[in-house]
């Protein structure tokens, strides 16, 4: 199991896990992108990069960083899933989800991650964006074959991950 980090203020984590079986066509695509540079600066209007912050760490909040982040054309993005279960966190105190990529995308996925490996930082940092957003932007430290599935940890709300899935 694959577990990438979401930023997002933690949010109460009751209730069950929720399956949404596949296939799952998502609301707001996942993009999954390899960094190209990271800058000490908010990105300049009308260029390509995205803010977030310097170090994301599991939990942090990116709101108000003055970091911009640009990508390299080494990428994918997901639409649809196999199948996505919401969870309740208990490590963070918010919502997790966990979810298996199709066949085809998982192929994609460990490709992409390989091409990552042993690069030189930021270039093995593989960034997590969604609707917009840079969730995350972990190391790629081995090639990640998500065979058993992939979980992002961190929403603060469950209705945030119901939304994602398309349910809310």
């Amino acid at each position: 199991m694959l577990i990438l980090a979401v930023a997002g203020s933690p949010g109460p984590s009751s209730g069950p896990p929720t399956l949404a079986p596949g296939p799952v066509t998502l609301s707001t695509p996942i993009q999954f992108r390899q960094v190209a540079s990271i800058s000490g600066h908010a990105c300049r209007a009308g260029s390509a990069g995205l803010p977030g912050p310097a170090n994301i760490p599991v939990g942090a909040n990116p709101a108000g960083t003055n970091t911009c982040y640009r990508f390299t054309s080494k990428g994918m993005t997901v639409t649809r899933l196999k199948a996505a279960w919401v969870a309740p966190d208990p490590g963070n105190k918010g919502y997790l989800l966990s979810f298996n990529f199709l066949p085809g995308d998982a192929t994609r996925f460990a490709a992409l991650s390989s091409k990552l490996v042993g690069l030189p930082n930021p270039h093995c940092r593989l960034a997590i964006i969604v609707g917009g957003r840079i969730i995350s932007a972990p190391t790629v430290d081995a090639v990640i074959y998500p065979r058993g599935g992939v979980q992002i940890v961190g929403f603060s709300s469950r209705a945030q991950v119901e939304h994602l899935l398309g349910r809310g």
